[in-house]
């Protein structure tokens, strides 16, 4: 994920946490609407009950890691990714599944409008 498709600041994660929609799996919840830029923007947050600053980071790698497989970077979306506390660093697969589908799930409410 390049730099400028992420999401760093601290309003910037609020502004769209606010104004947003949302999908959600037992792994994650995705907070989305359409941007003022011409490309996506991901923002990824992890709390400190899914454990300690090594597990926090890869929980980040990992969600990053599908998300450049999955996502087209083309379209004009903030995405804010909030990764809950029963995500399971050892499951990847299962999280890899949940992520997709609500990538899924977003592309279709924001085609239907």
């Amino acid at each position: 994920m390049k730099v400028k498709n992420r999401v760093k600041r601290h309003e910037e994660f609020q502004d769209i946490i606010r104004g947003s929609k949302s999908e959600r799996s037992s792994f994650f919840a995705v907070y989305f609407h359409k941007s003022e830029f011409p490309y996506t923007r991901v923002g990824i947050s992890v709390s400190k009950k899914n454990g300690n600053a090594v597990v926090r980071n890869k929980i980040k790698r990992q969600i990053r890691a599908i998300v450049d497989a999955s996502l087209d970077y083309q379209a004009p979306l903030n995405l804010i990714i909030v990764a809950k506390s029963a995500y399971d660093i050892n499951d990847f697969a299962k999280g890899k599944e949940q992520m997709t589908a609500l990538l899924q799930n977003i592309r279709r409410k924001l085609d239907d409008k």
